[in-house]
């Protein structure tokens, strides 16, 4: 009785192929695969040809992507603001102060340092909106603005934050980005392709405080002090704002508020322009002789 030949004699063991965690293939290595480099580690045409195919799609998948997010999107007309206050601030003071010509003179700098200058932010945002939409509240970074600034009687404070990186981003996305800052501040090549200057309009938003200012030679008194416990600082810059010039104001007790001006010109015609918005107040010119120096 013969012996029964060896089962490895007559059959042929198929060879398996590897799988791709064997192979290391993970990742984008699998999306640069090709049929002949699989084939050549056993794998059969068909399997090879779907592998293929499969890697293909999730490549194209995500150029697709890649494309739509780099596509600039249909124009909203929302605006989202950013402000760096502790830099408005800072340069507003020298700007200001060199275009009004008041301040103490700064010997470093070569111009007059406004030490008295303030910031209405809510006439800063309608100013910068022009009519324009806002599309969510104002991100504020570095100082906190007075409480009694027009700004929060429409938007709500959202905090401190590094804003150059959402800029960034925006313009990675191809939002169109406005940099409104003054001339003389200006830095970095992100606000230099969009700058926009604040110095033409700083009388729409920026006044000066304090008593008796050195240049400012004409004084109006504003009595009757029901009307004025009740006004604010935007009520004052309403009238300033209304007849293009730059607001000076102190309030002393009574309540009585003196508004200073460059000339008799001036001084008249916001006169004029009080009596006839404000005709329950009483406005009359101070006698040179009147003026405390002190």
């Amino acid at each position: 009785m013969s012996t029964p030949a060896s089962s490895s004699n007559n059959v042929t063991e198929e060879k398996q192929a590897p799988t791709l965690a064997e192979l290391e293939i993970t990742g984008r290595t699998f999306l640069k695969l090709t049929k002949e480099e699989l084939e050549r580690h056993g794998l059969k045409l068909g399997p090879a040809m779907t592998l293929v195919d499969f890697a293909k799609e999730i490549k194209e998948k995500d150029i697709k992507g890649k494309e739509q997010a780099n596509t600039p999107k249909s124009n909203s007309g929302l605006v989202y603001v950013f402000v760096d206050n502790s830099n408005l601030f800072i340069e507003g003071k020298y700007t200001v102060g060199r275009i009004e010509q008041a301040g103490n003179f700064d010997y470093q700098r070569n111009s007059y340092q406004l030490n008295q200058l303030y910031i209405d932010h809510g006439r800063l945002l309608l100013t910068l909106l022009k009519g324009r939409i806002i599309g969510s509240n104002p991100v504020i970074v570095g100082s906190r603005p007075p409480p009694n600034d027009s700004l929060w009687d429409q938007i709500r404070f959202a905090g401190d934050g590094d804003y150059y990186p959402i800029l960034t981003r925006a313009l990675k996305y191809n939002w169109k980005i406005e940099a409104w800052f003054w001339s003389s501040g200006i830095s970095g090549d992100l606000m230099r392709n969009s700058f926009l200057s604040l110095d033409s309009l700083y009388r729409h938003f920026t006044y000066a405080y304090g008593q008796d200012p050195v240049g400012k030679n004409y004084t109006l008194e504003i009595t009757d002090g029901e009307t004025l416990a009740q006004w604010n600082d935007d009520n004052l810059m309403e009238c300033f704002d209304s007849l293009e010039l730059f607001g000076w104001w102190f309030r002393k007790e009574g309540p009585t508020i003196c508004l200073y001006f460059n000339n008799k010109k001036n001084s008249i015609k916001a006169k004029n322009w009080l009596e006839s918005n404000h005709p329950d107040v009483r406005v009359w010119e101070v006698p040179e002789k009147r003026k405390s120096w002190s």
